[in-house]
């Protein structure tokens, strides 16, 4: 799917640029429900999927609690974004809830440092809307 896909594409990149950069993906994955965020990564406590690990929204937007996983293959990521669905809430209108699959990029050249390369930090957030 257009999930996949996103990712296989950041992988290629990544692949691409393995001589002149040294790069690092992070996996996350969240739902929203409501003013509830869970991370989705991370196991439940109990067979009911809405409970579990909660984390927190701080000023700035931050998200305290919040598991990341590195990963170095579009498989080892596609397979955490499966986990990640595997582990959401069951489907309900009121409210609804949305899952976020963040893949955050840190990347850093390698030997010497040229005008052109640059460190950085990047990413690709994928948003599934839940509907109400």
């Amino acid at each position: 799917g257009v999930f996949e896909s996103a990712v296989a594409a950041l992988f290629k990149v990544k692949r691409e640029r393995l001589g002149v950069m040294d790069i690092e993906v992070k996996a996350s994955m969240f739902e929203v429900q409501g003013d509830t965020v869970r991370d989705l990564l991370l196991p439940s406590v109990s067979s009911n999927a809405s409970s579990g690990p909660r984390v927190s929204i701080t000023i700035g937007g931050k998200l305290d609690g919040l598991s990341e996983k590195v990963v170095d293959t579009d498989k080892k990521a596609v397979a955490l974004l499966r986990l990640g669905f595997s582990n959401r809430s069951p489907p309900h209108p009121n409210p609804p809830s949305h899952q976020v699959f963040r893949l955050t990029v840190t990347s850093t050249p390698r030997g010497p440092s040229d005008s052109s390369m640059h460190a950085g930090v990047g990413g690709l957030t994928l948003v599934l809307l839940g509907q109400a």
